[in-house]
């Protein structure tokens, strides 16, 4: 009965040391992940800073942004067009894949959606969704 009491003792012992082994190696696990996963932020937060005072990316926006102030002077398609066109496209590929109980909500959203964009935005988006010739799903890949 002595035995069977101290060898239950030296189970739960060696249970609690192996528990708080295991803790102690998952706890310097996750505090050598937190200081990878800081370091990897900062990293990349100095080299968005580096980035953004370069002279090419500051002139590579300003060009980008008169291009896009001017990109209505390219195209001759109307602001009524491109409205029906991004709505069609919406409502036949996008919408229609939409397996929510939300769809028709989803319509009513997206056509107020499109009739208060900019002309400028919609040109954007006529030219890379409805003008592109990839099936939905790759129209990132201009042809």
């Amino acid at each position: 009965m002595l035995s069977a009491f101290v060898t239950l003792t030296a189970v739960i012992q060696s249970k609690k040391g192996l528990t708080e082994s295991t803790f102690g190696q998952l706890s310097s696990i996750r505090e050598t992940q937190v200081a990878a996963i800081e370091s990897y932020f900062n990293f990349m937060g100095s080299s968005l800073k580096a980035l953004a005072t370069q002279e090419s990316t500051i002139a590579a926006v300003e060009e980008f942004t008169d291009g896009f102030g001017n990109i209505g002077d390219y195209f001759t398609l109307s602001d009524s067009d491109v409205k029906q066109d991004l709505i069609k496209m919406y409502d036949s590929e996008y919408l229609a894949m939409s397996i929510t109980p939300y769809q028709e909500f989803s319509r009513k959203g997206l056509h107020q959606t499109i009739s208060q964009r900019v002309l400028k935005a919609g040109f954007l988006q006529h030219l890379f969704i409805y003008s592109n010739p990839q099936p939905t799903g790759q129209k990132r890949e201009i042809s």
